[in-house]
This record gives C-alpha cells, structure tokens and sequence, in this order.
C-alpha cells in the first residue's frame, strides 16, 4: 500500500503538469498549477491526520484522486484563458473574464463531485467514510484554491502571453467534434442501439458478488500468500472464529453437565470440513484431569463429578484458561480455527453454526458468534448496504443540483442518464471479469458519477445560454461541444490515464480501483459525447423551443 502511493502519487502529478505544459506551453501557469496541486494533496491527507485515523489501503487513493481532480478542474481554466488570448483586453481582465467563464459550472462541478464523495460517509466502514470525507473536502478545496490562489500568482508572475499555436488541445476537437456530430445526425439509432446494448449487457450485473478474501488481495507467489499456504498446510486454518456462550448464572461452568453439553458443540464444530481446530475450557480440563491420573488414556475426559470439577480448577494455576472463561465462570468460549479466508465463505461456516445451535436445548445458556471471521463476514453486508446507500444518495443530491441548476424536470433527467450509463457498464465489467465489490471497489460509483457528471455540466451550461440567445438546438449544441469538448476531452484522457496507472500495481484493490475507475471515466466521455446530444436532439424534436431551454 505505501509503496503503492510513494510510486503513483509522484508519477499522477508528473501525468499532470506534463499535459498543463502540452496545452499551455509555458512553464510559469505549470508551476502555479503545482502549487495548486500540493496545496489540495496535502490538505486532504493532513485532514486524515488531524481525524486521528489510520492510513489505510482505502485512504491511500486520496491523493491521486484529489491531484487528478485539481488538474481537470485547472484545464478548464487555462482552456478559456487560451480562448481569450487573442484578446486586446489587458492581462487582469482576460484573467478575471476566464474566472467568470468557467466560475458557474466549476462551481456545480465541484458541489456534484462533493456529493459524490459525501455519498461515501454513508458507508459505515470508518476508512470508506473517511475516504469519502477527505476526498469531499480535497474538492472543496479546489474550488478556492482555483478562484482565491491561482488569479493572484498569475496575475503577479505570468506576464507573458500565451502561445497562439501549438495547443495540445486541438486534436481533441476532432474528436469531441466527430462524435457529437455523428450522434446529432443519427441520434435515433443511437438511444436505440445504447438501450438494447444495456438490456443485453444486464444479466452480468446480477453476477457482481460482495466478496473480500485478503489472500486475493496478493498473487500466489507473494511472501505473504506462500506463508499463509505454508502454515495452513503443516499446521492449521489461521482464520479465527469463536462460539461464544453466556450462562445466566455465576459459576455455571463449574458444572460438568453444563461443560458435557458445550463439549458436544465443540465436537460437531470440529467435524465441519472448514475448522480444522478447535480450542476450549473443556480442553484444559481434560488435560488436567489426565495429568492428575498418571495420564491414564481411560481419563483423558472430563470429570465424572462437579467436586472433581472444581477440585481440579482451584489447584489449576495457569493462564491459558483465562483466555477461553471469565473469572466468574459465566461466560466461555470455544476457539475455531478455519480453512477458508473470504467473507462468504466464512459467513456459510456461521450460518451452518447457528442452525445448529438453534437444535441445541440448553436453558439458561445463550450462545454468540463473535471473533475476527465474524467481524470479517459482517463487512460484506455493510458493503452491499453502503453501496445501496452510496449510490442513492450521490444520485439524489446530484440529481437536486442539476434540478436546481436547469430548473426543469426534463433537463435534469436528460443529464443524468448519461451519467449513469458509465455505472452500469462499470458493474458489468465487474460481472463479466469476476471483479469482488470489496472495500475499494464500493468508492467507484460515488468516485465515477461524482466526476463524469462534470461534463455534462460543462456541456449544459454552454447549450443553455446559446438557447437563451436564441440558437437552434442543433447549432447550439454544435457550438457548446466545438467550445467545451476540446477541454473536456483532453481533461477525461488524461484522467482515465492516472487512474489507469493504479491498474499496474501488485496489490489488487488498488488494480481494480483504478481499472474500474478509468473505465467508468472513459465510458462516461463516451456516453457523453454520443448520448447526451442524441437526447437533447431527441427532446428538441417535440417543440421548436423546449421550455427548459428558456432559462
């Protein structure tokens, strides 16, 4: 995990001042962009720190997110800084005109992203809560780092005007131009050929499994997973799981029907195919009372009687049968050892457990699961939750923000759908490649959605005001994508570029997150440049002057 962020952290920020130079051409906007960079970076890992919570290999991905996520928000800036260049306007006010150009959808950008990320303290996992709440604050940032630090560097050391030629920007646009352009000519087909390419793709969703195996988390030949293998092997299963029992009096398992009963638990325990050991009071008893009869075979049991019972516990001065019954002889435990590492696994081993201590007839006792597999299975319940939780509430509060910012029930609808899209075929990459939804799994869809909505904001805001001036919906969205799509094209590469980086590591959250990541990215820019103008081509169609267009 650390050597993970010691690599792609340096290598994401490098990605990113390498492509500020290939748009700008001038050192001094990538040094200010530098600046900017580390001032979030830090911020969000300082946050970490002043929670008083761990580094963990969730919180790891903060600063690559929040340094890939700075550089977008500043190409958008330094974009419309190009597109004022030729300006006869004196260097203050081109800055100040760019800052009012991009301010509108930076500033949505960045409440939509928040709520993304905010959508992730609805986990209740501490790491992905705390993920969340410093990526959420890391974006806030970047909003007054852009528009309260950036224009007085700039205004104070980049004097020299910007290069007129030479953009890194001007590929993009044959990109971003020919796809828009297709999808208005033949935006029928597309929205049909998108919705039966969905309903075919469906069943692979349903093949998306809660899963976290630790050992799955290294290849086979990592010291780590060779030892585990080792141990199991010659030894025994290093999963721990515990029955735990509470009797409602003091001093009930001093008595030996009482020890006979939980013996006979431990034996069925250790019959499953799963534990391969097992440790108890009863065990320690045994022990003792073959030492006492000359380690007769024959005695090798429990006492026959409750006197010999207590006779041999109050000579016994030992700690290990500390670990296993309180002193008070009113609560025990019955260690298990299991074969098996992923929550699934363990959680059948529990549920084979309590069906049969649901048979068992034993008043006045009152038996728990508990121990590391217990807490272990019960994460992927509150993953398959939080992920529900996630992804309704990110939907929600990002859905109110387009709601409020278009104010019309149909643009927002409209904007969302191909926001959501990337999702799906995010979880159907899951479902065909056998990808787990695990603990760094569960952040892509408050991580994707938070980002690709950007876009569409972008591309909203710029179609909206050509509508008010009275453009055409086919010239008006033209000019929006020949206007917004270069930007955001180079922007969406460069993204599904770093993250792409974190598909290259050896530690397989890290892998996952940023393979589904940049995928969820890539099929987001996609989605954008051919649906979102087939629907509002579609949606123009029934009214020469939609009223959602009149804002």
């Amino acid at each position: 995990m650390l050597q993970d962020g010691a690599r792609f952290t340096p290598l994401v920020v490098a990605l990113g001042l390498l492509l500020l130079y290939w748009v700008v051409g001038r050192l001094v906007p990538v040094l200010v962009g530098a600046v900017a960079m580390s001032t979030v970076v830090v911020s969000g890992v300082a946050l970490v720190a002043a929670l008083n919570q761990p580094y963990t290999l969730v919180t790891v991905m903060v600063p690559t997110l929040l340094a890939a996520y700075t550089v977008a928000n500043l190409l958008h800036l330094y974009a419309a800084l190009l597109r004022l260049r030729n300006s006869r306007e004196d260097h203050q006010t081109r800055i100040l005109r760019a800052l009012r150009e991009v301010h509108n959808p930076t500033f949505y950008n960045v409440l939509s992203t928040m709520a993304g990320m905010i959508s992730l303290t609805l986990i209740s996992i501490p790491p992905i809560r705390i993920f969340g709440l410093a990526s959420a604050f890391g974006v806030a940032l970047i909003y007054l780092v852009q528009f309260y630090l950036l224009p007085p560097l700039l205004l104070k050391w980049d004097r020299k005007p910007w290069p007129a030629s030479g953009s890194g920007f001007s590929w993009t646009r044959r990109i971003s131009h020919g796809l828009s352009t297709y999808s208005m000519r033949h935006a029928g087909w597309i929205v049909a050929v998108l919705f039966l390419s969905t309903l075919l793709a469906a069943p692979q969703v349903g093949k998306v499994v809660s899963e976290t195996d630790l050992l799955k988390f290294f290849d086979d030949e990592h010291p780590l997973t060779r030892a585990t293998n080792l141990i199991e092997k010659r030894l025994l299963g290093v999963t721990t799981l515990e029955i735990v029992v509470d009797a409602s009096v003091r001093d009930a398992f001093k008595k030996v029907d009482t020890l006979k009963q939980l013996k006979m638990v431990q034996v069925w325990s250790k019959s499953l195919p799963e534990v391969d050991h097992t440790t108890s009071m009863m065990d320690i008893v045994e022990e003792m009372n073959w030492a006492f009869h000359n380690e007769d075979p024959a005695y090798r049991a429990l006492p026959d009687n409750d006197k010999m019972l207590s006779q041999l516990l109050l000579i016994y001065d030992g700690k290990d049968l500390n670990d296993v019954v309180n002193r008070e002889y009113q609560r025990t435990r019955i260690l298990l050892n299991l074969n098996v590492h992923g929550a699934n696994s363990i959680q059948a081993v529990i549920e084979k457990i309590n069906a049969h201590l649901a048979q068992v007839e034993s008043p006045g006792l009152r038996w728990q699961i508990g121990g590391y597999g217990r807490l272990f299975s019960d994460q992927e319940d509150l993953l398959v939750i939080g992920q529900e939780r996630s992804f309704v509430g990110a939907f929600g509060q990002i859905f109110l923000m387009m709601l409020l910012l278009w104010r019309s029930l149909p643009a927002a609808i409209i904007g969302m759908l191909p926001n959501l899209a990337p999702l799906f075929f995010v979880f159907v990459l899951m479902g065909s490649a056998g990808i787990y939804l695990d603990m760094a799994t569960v952040l892509i869809a408050g991580v994707v959605l938070g980002i690709t909505v950007d876009d569409t904001i972008h591309f909203f805001h710029n179609y909206l005001e050509r509508r008010k001036a009275g453009c055409s919906a086919v010239f008006a969205l033209a000019r929006s994508f020949d206007t917004s799509g270069r930007a955001v094209v180079a922007i969406s590469l460069l993204l599904v570029v770093q993250f792409m980086l974190l598909a290259t590591s050896h530690f397989q959250p890290t892998a996952h997150f940023g393979l589904l990541a940049s995928t969820g990215l890539l099929a987001g820019q996609i989605l954008e440049l051919l649906l979102l103008p087939a629907l509002i081509v579609l949606w123009s169609r029934l009214g020469t002057k939609p009223r959602w267009t009149r804002l």
